[in-house]
């Protein structure tokens, strides 16, 4: 009978060490959690104010764009348009909203649509530079030019700007005067 008190007590003491060890251990795990719990909310406040200032920084350079008087698209790397300037309701006579997705193709002139949209797939297939004169249906003549943009080896989007190109006399490919000679 001495012998298992004896057994009891060693037991019972080693457990209540353990226990103590382990208490111990927790609460240096919860000491560490919480300084790495402020460190995160550190981190967490950084990439706040990191994206509001790239928020910003994107809304002054597409600001700085749309007062140059060019439209320039952003498209995603399937060429799919997400944002126009406003330089493009200048230049085309349409709606922002109209050139999102593939909408912009409505504003090329039937005649050069075709051409503009097979040159704008084989861009997009070959991941080379896109770069066309084309009209637009109100008969203005542009140029539109289209890189792509990498992250890597990966293209990630297109950066696109469309120019009027200045005209000093109707040439005879323009579109409107090959209707009328018809």
């Amino acid at each position: 009978m001495a012998g298992s008190i004896t057994v009891l007590v060693t037991f019972g003491w080693q457990v209540t060490k353990g226990v103590r060890r382990f208490k111990a251990s927790i609460e240096s795990f919860k000491k560490t959690w919480d300084s790495y719990g402020a460190r995160l909310d550190e981190v967490h406040g950084l990439c706040r104010d990191l994206n509001v200032k790239v928020a910003r920084l994107v809304a002054l350079k597409r600001a700085e764009r749309d007062l140059e008087g060019s439209c320039t698209f952003e498209a995603t790397d399937a060429g799919s348009v997400v944002h126009v300037s406003h330089g493009w309701t200048r230049l085309t006579g349409c709606a922002i909203d109209a050139a999102r997705g593939s909408g912009w193709l409505s504003c090329v002139h039937p005649d050069s649509r075709e051409e503009v949209r097979d040159a704008w797939r084989t861009a997009l297939a070959t991941s080379e530079t896109f770069d066309l004169e084309f009209f637009l249906t109100h008969g203005t003549k542009v140029r539109g030019r289209a890189k792509p943009l990498y992250d890597g080896n990966t293209v990630v989007g297109w950066a696109a700007l469309w120019e009027r190109v200045d005209q000093d006399f109707l040439e005879d490919s323009h579109p409107n005067l090959l209707r009328v000679q018809r």
